[in-house]
């Protein structure tokens, strides 16, 4: 885990690194900004701009992440994001929805899309964000319940968990393991 940098004063000179060169720099520069930690969080917007075109989004994300929580104003580019053909950046991009806090329930009607995305660990993803969500996201209940068909453990350990979370309670009627 990077140390935080206790100076934002590199900021400047590190978001123009992650749109040129190649994808190492780029990369190294979103490690950096994660090494600074919040006080690089005026370069969300490029890092999310970077992981729609890197072979590495989980790298993106881990930068995201140290950043801190995402504003609201980037949810627009997060949802495009959840729509990229790599499952990976789409993956990601569910956690930086996660992320959001009670802003993510902003983005529940694409949450709602990718439980049913071809890739499981997308779907997978997308029903720990619908648990994150709790409550306000009762409305992705009828489809948590239509995906207890499948036989994948993950899948139903993640659906247990985010059942629980919508009813607010300890043991979900719905229990699924």
């Amino acid at each position: 885990m990077h140390k935080a940098v206790q100076s934002s004063r590199p900021v400047p000179v590190l978001r123009p690194l992650l749109k040129q060169g190649s994808e190492d720099i780029r990369l190294n520069a979103a490690k950096a900004l994660a090494a600074i930690g919040p006080d690089a969080k005026a370069a969300i917007s490029e890092l999310l701009e970077l992981m729609n075109k890197t072979d590495s989004p989980s790298e993106v994300g881990k930068a995201l992440h140290a950043l801190g929580r995402p504003r609201l104003q980037d949810l627009p580019l997060i949802v495009l994001l959840s729509k990229s053909d790599l499952d990976k950046t789409r993956v990601e991009a569910l956690k930086v929805i996660a992320c959001l806090g009670n802003d993510a329930k902003k983005s529940m009607s694409r949450v709602i899309q990718l439980l049913d995305d071809p890739s499981i660990k997308v779907r997978i993803e997308a029903i720990r964000v619908v648990g994150r969500i709790g409550p306000d996201a009762k409305s992705a209940l009828p489809k948590l319940i239509a995906l207890r068909e499948t036989n994948d453990y993950e899948t139903l350990k993640a659906l247990e968990q985010s059942i629980r979370s919508l009813s607010h309670r300890g043991k979900s009627k719905n229990s699924v393991l």
